[in-house]
């Protein structure tokens, strides 16, 4: 694999109990603004509505039924269960479908494996930068809660694995679950590799409540003018080679284990690309209304075709939080030119939920 090449919504061929089974590969898609789409906003919506859908349920025993669930299949993009996971103080909606629009806003049911509660092997895929990002915590004896309209299912982790794209995967005769994002945790770029935690059911209780779908606004998005065509901020018609996301400061759980962070790292990437293409084609104006009051930084790359980068090292991105708040952004990656080698560091701010870059510092790398 080609490092820091963009994930493009690869589906991983996992198999389950011999059955061809098509799994998001999670991570970021190759679109920016991706993540702008639907946003950590419909998340919270969706959780608000999953909590106060699914949290009366009456305890009528600590064992599992041996009369399985008949759920009614849902629809893609339907709200079919919370999930809450107390090790790791994670609730999240869980969609019906792992495309685009499930997974950028929350977990995603796999529709081709059973629903939770079923006998067999029922799979949750997420980004791993996102609310999977610490699901590498999770220990045999933790408990996983997965409530739906048509029961509130207890499972017990009873592992977890490192497995490459189309490893097999056991389906099972009693209810099982699989939480799958890309490994590493941490990475923005493709992986052809996939953490799983394993966990069994270990009770149920009935949840007698309706479904409901949702559609979203956006969350963190960059700051750009007017004038620059879109293709010159999107990572699907760009080579950069994405690295790794990483924090300064005190972030919580809720920030981490949200779609916030890969909003505004998609918000860092689309500034970045911004100044590029401007500075390619030595725009002082469209330069100018970026960069806004800060003003424009002279730069030795100023003129060089975007197409003669040749990246040395990958774009890491670090976000600078205090608890929930995101304060400010930097970047910084290592590229050959004609006319040298050089560092670039990228620092943005944040004012709402709006991304401003502050400063692009290019300098000769030794």
């Amino acid at each position: 694999m080609r490092h820091g090449r963009i994930k493009r919504g690869l589906r991983t061929a996992l198999l389950v109990g011999g059955i061809g089974v098509s799994i998001l590969g999670i991570g970021i898609m190759a679109s920016v603004p991706y993540f702008y789409y639907r946003s950590h906003t419909v998340g919270s919506k969706l959780l608000s509505i999953a909590n106060h859908r699914f949290q009366n349920t009456v305890a009528v025993s600590s064992e599992v039924s041996t009369t399985p669930p008949i759920p009614v299949m849902p629809r893609p993009d339907t709200l079919v269960a919370e999930l809450d996971i107390p090790t790791l103080s994670l609730k999240a909606p869980v969609l019906e479908g792992v495309a685009d629009r499930e997974i950028n806003v929350a977990v995603g049911h796999l529709p081709t494996s059973v629903l939770p509660g079923e006998p067999g092997t029922s799979i949750l895929a997420a980004h791993n930068a996102t609310w999977f990002r610490h699901s590498n915590r999770l220990k045999p004896g933790d408990k996983i809660t997965v409530a739906t309209s048509y029961g509130t299912f207890d499972y017990t982790v009873t592992g977890n694995e490192v497995v490459h794209t189309g490893s097999p995967i056991k389906n099972t005769g009693t209810p099982t679950l699989i939480l799958e994002a890309c490994y590493p945790l941490n990475a923005l770029y493709l992986t052809p590799y996939r953490y799983l935690v394993f966990a069994k059911l270990t009770s149920q209780l009935p949840a007698p409540h309706s479904l409901v779908t949702l559609r979203g606004v956006n969350s963190y998005a960059a700051q750009l003018p007017t004038g620059l065509p879109q293709s010159d901020t999107l990572l699907a018609d760009n080579n950069l080679p994405l690295g790794t996301l990483s924090y300064t400061g005190s972030p919580n759980g809720i920030f981490e284990q949200s779609n916030k962070p890969l909003d505004a790292a998609n918000a860092v990437v689309s500034l970045y690309l911004a100044w590029q293409h401007a500075s390619a084609h030595s725009d002082m104006r469209y330069l100018s209304n970026l960069f806004g009051q800060t003003g424009v930084q002279s730069s030795p790359l100023s003129g060089v075709p975007v197409d003669e980068y040749r990246y040395d090292s990958s774009f890491d991105i670090r976000l600078h939080v205090e608890g929930e708040k995101l304060i400010d952004a930097s970047a910084t990656t290592v590229t050959t030119t004609p006319s040298g080698i050089y560092q670039i560091s990228v620092s943005a701010t944040v004012k709402g939920t709006r991304v401003f870059l502050t400063n692009v510092l290019v300098s000769p790398y030794q």
